[in-house]
This record gives C-alpha cells, sequence and structure tokens, in this order.
C-alpha cells in the first residue's frame, strides 16, 4: 500500500474502524467507516474493500444469510530514516571494516 510521503516522515499511527455487511452473493455492501483517527487511511481502507475477492457468506441451516462486520483496523507506517549526504555515505564505504 502507498501512502503519502507526510506519513513516512514522522512514522505515523492511524486507527479505522470499518463496518459492512457481506450479502448473500458474497459481495461487501454498506460499507462505512464510522471512526477514522485520520481520513488519509479510512480511504485507503474502503478502496482494499472494494478491490477485495468476494467473501464466503454465512449460513445458517443450509441457507445464505447477511452478516455485518465491524473490523478495527490499525496502520502503523514506519518512519524513514533520514538519508545522510553523499560525502558521509563515501566516507563510511572507504573506511567500513572488512567481512
Amino acid at each position: 500500500m502507498e501512502f503519502p510521503a507526510s506519513c513516512y516522515e514522522a512514522g505515523e499511527v492511524a486507527h479505522v474502524r470499518l463496518g459492512f455487511t457481506v450479502g448473500r452473493n458474497g459481495r461487501p455492501k454498506k460499507v462505512v467507516v464510522p471512526y477514522a483517527s485520520d481520513v488519509r487511511f479510512a480511504d485507503r481502507v474502503l478502496v482494499a474493500v472494494a478491490a477485495s475477492p468476494d467473501w464466503q457468506p454465512a449460513r445458517i441451516g443450509g441457507r445464505t444469510v447477511r452478516v455485518k462486520y465491524t473490523l478495527p483496523v490499525l496502520f502503523s507506517v514506519p518512519a524513514m530514516p533520514v538519508q545522510k549526504p553523499d560525502e558521509d555515505r563515501r566516507t563510511w564505504q572507504l573506511n567500513r571494516p572488512k567481512l
């Protein structure tokens, strides 16, 4: 999953609560996000559910039935390390120990 560059700068954590109903045909319907600590991540969850393959519908007594799901989703985007100037990298390569 790709995230905006601003997410990688600080290493963000976001909580999203996803709700949807799996219909009798196995397709997710009525997809909602009742809570999201950051809207950018809520959009990613909605895209993932829309792109997901059909689910296996629930069965009660041999008949398929609709089921409502509420899923908590936790995003933890690691902070990207700050890149050192080329001069420091060159010096390190020249002085690194032999392995």
